[in-house]
């Protein structure tokens, strides 16, 4: 065995050369070094008191590997799953939030032919409407406000995303929500304009992975928008067959549906844009 390993280190040095041989034996000792001053024993003392800390051996210089590990893993579990906060007022505010911008967005798709509400309930001022909405829109929307407002920090808490990326500029969220209310509007006049549904969903899956990458690069923003993108039609579909079967009246009714016989399926894509969109307004707000 040991010809055998003498005959690999010398047809190894042929190859590489001797100063390259050199260097790696170097850095494998350096490193060997920085984890032994990691791990040497504290040193004990004669009359039974607690023992004198090793001191360092590399003052000045980086710290190794293995000690940015578990300096990283302290810091982890230093860190609640439940961030501390205004939970009460920050809430409140997302659902504030969400019962204003909702009726409004929604509104879109009212006035451009999209959806059609049984009982619409015009809002306007001297005799200007300004849009269409129905009862149940606020609380819904605020609902989907407070339950994306609770998701976003347990999860960035859950996935370690950076400080910089929890807390977004005042601008950066209102472009965001700004370019959700745009696609939003842009799915309302595409339709009302005989765009066909390929190019609708097209554009709007593109718009949806744009925002993504513009303003929620992180772990948390990917998941909730995969999450809300699945999750608001199957509401939407239980809303548009389960409410007609125990009241006998449906709320309201899609112009052209083309998934499941009720929703477009386009509406994904609206869907997974607003994720980040609520996400770093609560991001902002808390």
């Amino acid at each position: 065995a040991s010809r055998n390993w003498e005959g690999c280190c010398c047809a190894l040095q042929e190859r590489m050369g001797g100063r390259y041989l050199l260097c790696i034996a170097c850095i494998v000792c350096w490193h060997a070094a920085d984890v032994a001053a990691f791990q040497t024993p504290a040193f004990p003392r004669p009359n039974g008191k607690a023992p004198v800390p090793h001191p360092p051996r590399y003052r000045g210089h980086p710290p190794g590997l293995l000690r940015r590990l578990v300096a990283q893993q302290q810091a982890s579990d230093k860190q609640p799953l439940i961030p501390p906060g205004p939970w009460g007022k920050y809430l409140a505010t997302m659902a504030a939030c969400g019962a204003a911008l909702g009726p409004c967005l929604d509104g879109y798709h009212s006035a451009f032919g999209v959806l059609k509400y049984t009982n619409p309930i015009p809002i306007g001022l001297a005799g200007v409407r300004f849009l269409e909405t129905d009862w149940w829109v606020p609380p819904l929307f605020s609902l989907a406000a407070v339950i994306l407002a609770v998701a976003y920090p347990l999860l960035d808490a859950l996935f370690g995303v950076r400080e910089a990326d929890r807390a977004p500029s005042g601008p950066s969220v209102l472009a965001c929500v700004g370019y959700f209310c745009l696609q939003y509007w842009s799915s309302g006049l595409l339709f009302s304009q005989g765009a066909s549904l390929p190019t609708i969903n097209a554009f709007l899956a593109a718009t949806a992975a744009a925002c993504l990458a513009l303003f929620d690069r992180t772990p948390t923003g990917l998941v909730m928008a995969v999450v809300t993108g699945v999750a608001g039609p199957l509401v939407e579909v239980g809303l548009l067959v389960g409410w007609p079967a125990i009241t006998g009246s449906p709320l309201y009714a899609y112009s052209q549906p083309d998934f499941l016989g009720v929703i477009p399926f386009w509406i994904v894509w609206v869907y997974g844009c607003g994720a980040p969109a609520v996400g770093n307004l609560g991001r902002g707000v808390f």
